[in-house]
């Protein structure tokens, strides 16, 4: 009688089968059936389970051709006002980078282009946009850096100045009514950032008087005629006109307050470019916009005659607002 055989791993071909072993699919055999010594006859292209019915597939890709060629109703974008505040298309708006030098200091303001800039073929601007980069850098900032936050500062005026006379947004009612609420509540933030560098002020102010510290101030006489003449990047013409000042605790406070007096209220001869200006004049242009709708669809609760007696609009509201956080700065 012949010894029984005994049966070796590859003498079954039917055991991978029954414990679902399953081979990786590596080229030209897998690790796995190298090390159990046996020749690879799964592959990962050959995935487990049930095949789908073809009759179902077929069916349900003739349904998906169907909806995607069927228009959507009232799908016509150049009516819908909320695509205007949407700037999906168009040019990405642009971005200036303010480092700082001091150490500890976080990195000062990065101010969208001031350009608002519009797509010729659908209509679009990037007011909304704009202002909502703006919002989000202050609200980054908590403690002020003054000599860099109040240039920051200016250029958020002035990117504002250009969202306030845009073309595009007085066409639909959905933009006008976002161009003038957001405008306003960027105005509201500005004035409490101001807010926060005179209180800024008197903080370093209090802290050098008890340290009994001077601070050094660079002076710079500069013309627009030099503005031109010179890169900003190279101002080798200009160093002839800097020099510098020791200055107290008490001369650098009245200084820097004078400073932020200017920023907010202008000078003689450069009050077109200060805060206030930009208030005032989103102020007039709010009430002529409630006396006057300049959109067709806007609706009739939307009109006002901004008397004392009547309702008062909430960008007006704001606006209000802006004065009494400006007002309780003491100059």
């Amino acid at each position: 009688m012949n010894p029984p055989v005994p049966r070796t791993q590859d003498s079954n071909p039917t055991s991978e089968r029954s414990r679902k072993v399953r081979c990786s699919g590596d080229r030209p055999s897998c690790s796995r059936c190298i090390t159990s010594q046996r020749v690879c006859t799964y592959s990962r292209q050959l995935p487990l389970g049930r095949p789908k019915d073809r009759r179902r597939v077929q069916k349900s890709r003739r349904n998906v051709m169907r909806n995607t060629n069927t228009p959507l109703v009232g799908s016509n974008q150049s009516r819908d006002p909320l695509i205007l505040s949407t700037p999906t298309t168009g040019p990405p708006v642009s971005y200036e980078s303010h480092p700082s030098n001091a150490p500890g200091d976080q990195q000062a303001f990065s101010i969208p282009s001031t350009e608002v800039r519009v797509s010729a073929s659908t209509d679009l601007c990037a007011c909304l946009s704009v202002l909502y980069l703006l919002l989000a850098e202050l609200r980054t900032r908590d403690v002020p850096v003054i000599a860099k936050d109040l240039p920051a500062l200016r250029k958020s005026v002035k990117a504002a100045t250009e969202v306030l006379y845009c073309e595009q947004c007085p066409r639909y009612y959905f933009s006008v009514i976002q161009n003038g609420i957001v405008l306003g509540a960027l105005c509201l933030c500005l004035a409490e950032f101001y807010n926060r560098i005179v209180d800024t002020i008197e903080a370093e102010a209090k802290q050098m008087l008890e340290k009994n510290e001077t601070r050094r101030l660079s002076v710079s006489e500069i013309d627009v005629a030099s503005q031109l003449a010179h890169d900003s990047t190279k101002p080798n013409g200009l160093e002839q006109s800097t020099f510098f000042v020791e200055m107290t605790a008490f001369d650098w406070r009245n200084l820097m307050r004078h400073v932020v007096k200017a920023e907010i209220y202008g000078v003689e001869g450069h009050r077109d470019t200060c805060f206030m200006t930009l208030v005032q004049r989103l102020e007039d242009r709010q009430r002529s916009w409630h006396q006057t709708p300049p959109s067709p669809d806007c609706p009739p609760l939307y009109r006002s005659a901004c008397n004392p007696g009547d309702r008062m609009p909430t960008c007006l509201m704001m606006l209000q607002d802006v004065r009494r956080l400006i007002a309780q700065v003491e100059f």
